[in-house]
């Protein structure tokens, strides 16, 4: 071998190629991408529990005060009965003047009496106010933060407009107690020690509203959308918003107006009952009346073996005066008001029996009824609140649905919880949107009655349970926020007009766009037939269509109701464009889940996935209807505009009631 000759050069190992290098620094980052998101998801798990037990002891801990002030409430009722209502002058106390001065007698007893009615009354105010308190805290001791204080609302308190006489007033002294400034200092010093939840609260800007839509910001805005549209083209194109969310206010069956004269005078009911100040705390308020001859239905004073007696003698209270003009002096008994009695809801509310009573009392959606001795609504404690979680940014939660704890302020800050106690503009008076816990007291009698089979209010309650949030109270149930919102301060307004048009004092400043709205929904022919046409004919369109519906995106432009075509179907009646993920082309026999038998899809095109349905029956499904050949509950799925359903079984659920969780 010639030395002068080089060796040829060995060829690089991978180690030193560097290939081994850059694999494990992939590796790495990897590793560290996965250990940030579940530092982040860690974080927000644990953030999500301490919301969810937090809300729940604070509910179980304003409960629970509700339960002991009314026990108190009813002890001195019991009080009342058994110092100066029993027969016989050895019962009364020496030191009351002599029978012979009736009127100095009277005027001692009626002393007693009030003082006995101040206490009552102050327990009224302030009970409800250390449960607020120990709400706040026992959210805090579950790891929730405090979020400042309501000023704004305190604000209220202090102010006299807060309280005038079409709000149902409030006197600065309410049955010998002069309750405003110990209230208003006790509000002031819990909230100065931070707010960790938000409870339910009896206020002016939570009304009844019936249909209640008209407490949705989203109701206006839906209105004005399609006024748009129409205005933009008239008929509107094919493609136009969905209907769906002004349906109440367009179909007959639903038993709104829909009649233009019925649009044309008071078609909206706005009640104030549980929202005008209630003469005691409005916050985690009882429900208590002074009013013996209020929603019980049991007389105090008849002769016979009434109820009242019954449950006196149970306390070994014995013989009472039966006759009010016989008493010693005037009676102020604490009883329950009418937001206890489901008689009340059934004779105001249309739906309260199905929608509510059946079925939570009923058995339709718990495993089993509710006992008797718990069929009643009166109080609960409402817990509501947030904790705002820091991430490393690796976890983008940005879905947003009703109902869903996870919520995303920014890129690296995450809200659990709910968005309420925002700016009041931005927040809506639906008595729906329940993301928080919800507790109740309990009791009945020891013959399984409930409490409210004698309207006194006696110390029956034993213990407080959670509750489904839909469940205690289904009507007034406003969650206490720090101001009102445009819109309440127009549905205030709303109440006291007797119609849209001739109204007998302007809308609040900055309101005139939801009474534009609503004037707009009124005009039948020029708004409200777009959706739906009462003049429409269904079944001699099926008639015409049902051969030739893949037709109708080519024809429609000249088949739909417009100004010049007062016979058309509006956008509800029209043949519903479903969609399915499988291409098809021409007719295809399918299954009537809904009907039974045989449907036919008419696909609009050579392997088109979307199509048109003819029931088993000949008719043309519109947009108003479920797609019958198809089963929801097994993760199918309707295309088009058509609304979305879950399922039960194996047909789409057409179960009626309160929306699902």
């Amino acid at each position: 071998m010639n030395p002068d000759q080089s060796a040829p050069a060995a060829a690089p190992s991978p180690a030193v190629s560097g290939q081994v290098l850059i694999t494990g620094i992939v590796l790495l980052l990897v590793l560290l991408l996965a250990v940030l998101f579940l530092f982040d998801l860690h974080n927000l798990t644990r953030a999500k529990f301490k919301v969810e037990t937090g809300q729940q002891a604070a509910a179980l801990a304003g409960a629970d005060w509700q339960k002991e002030s009314l026990n108190l409430i009813g002890e001195i009722n019991l009080i009342k009965a058994c110092s100066l209502l029993l027969e016989g002058e050895a019962n009364w106390d020496a030191s009351l003047p002599s029978p012979a001065e009736p009127e100095a007698r009277e005027a001692a007893i009626q002393s007693r009496l009030d003082q006995l009615t101040e206490m009552q009354t102050r327990v009224s105010f302030i009970g409800p106010l250390i449960g607020f308190a120990a709400a706040q805290q026992a959210a805090k001791a579950n790891g929730m933060p405090a979020h400042g204080i309501l000023a704004e609302y305190i604000e209220m308190l202090q102010s006299d407009w807060r309280y005038r006489e079409e709000y149902g007033g409030a006197s600065r002294i309410i049955r010998q107690y002069r309750w405003r400034e110990p209230y208003t200092n006790l509000v002031t010093a819990i909230a100065a020690a931070g707010i960790a939840v938000f409870p339910n609260a009896r206020v002016t800007n939570a009304p009844v509203v019936h249909p209640a839509e008209l407490a949705s910001e989203d109701l206006y805005l839906q209105i004005m959308i399609h006024k748009s549209e129409i205005a933009a083209s008239d008929p509107p194109p094919l493609t136009q918003t969905s209907w769906l969310a002004l349906r109440n206010f367009l179909v007959s069956e639903t038993g709104y107006p829909f009649t233009d004269a019925d649009y044309r005078s008071k078609w909206w009911e706005i009640d104030y009952t549980f929202s005008r100040f209630p003469g005691e705390s409005e916050i985690y308020t009882l429900g208590i009346s002074t009013n013996f001859s209020s929603w019980g239905g049991i007389a105090f004073y008849d002769d016979g073996d009434r109820a009242i007696y019954r449950r006196l003698s149970e306390y070994s209270v014995g013989e009472v005066y039966r006759d009010q003009s016989a008493l010693p002096g005037r009676m102020n008994w604490f009883c329950y008001d009418e937001s206890w009695y489901p008689e009340y809801y059934r004779s105001r509310y249309s739906d309260y029996e199905r929608d509510h009573y059946d079925y939570w009392f009923g058995g339709e959606v718990l495993r089993r009824s509710v006992r008797p001795a718990y069929r009643y609504e009166g109080p609960a404690a409402y817990a509501e609140g947030y904790a705002e979680v820091g991430t490393t940014g690796v976890l983008t939660a940005r879905r947003r649905l009703d109902g869903n704890l996870l919520r995303l302020k920014n890129s690296r800050t995450v809200r659990i919880g709910t968005e309420r106690g925002a700016a009041a503009d931005s927040s809506e008076n639906l008595t729906s949107y329940r993301p928080g816990a919800i507790a109740k007291p309990l009791g009945a009698f020891d013959d399984g009655e409930p409490p409210i089979a004698v309207p006194l209010i006696l110390p029956v309650f034993n213990q407080v349970a959670l509750q489904p949030t839909y469940m205690p109270i289904p009507y007034g149930f406003g969650v206490l926020r720090s101001g009102y919102s445009q819109l309440e301060r127009f549905l205030n307004w709303l109440s006291g007009e007797e119609s849209l048009f001739e109204y007998s004092s302007d809308p609040p400043a900055g309101t005139d766009d939801f009474l534009t709205a609503l004037q707009t929904l009124a005009d039948g022919a020029g708004f409200r037939y777009y959706g739906w046409n009462p003049n429409f004919d269904a079944a001699a369109f099926d008639a015409a269509w049902r051969d030739r519906v893949a037709e109708w995106p080519e024809r429609y432009i000249s088949e739909v109701y417009s100004q010049s075509r007062p016979s058309g179907p509006g956008w509800l009646q029209q043949p519903r464009r479903c969609y399915i993920l499988t291409a098809g082309s021409g007719r295809q026999t399918v299954p009537d889940y809904v009907n039974g038998g045989t449907a036919t899809r008419v696909f609009t095109g050579t392997e088109s996935h979307y199509y048109y349905v003819v029931t088993s029956g000949g008719h043309i499904v519109t947009n108003d209807e479920l797609d019958p050949t198809l089963l929801y509950n097994s993760g199918a799925s309707g295309g088009g505009s058509g609304p979305g359903f879950g399922g039960h079984g194996n047909a789409p659920d057409t179960q009626k009631g309160p929306s699902r969780f």
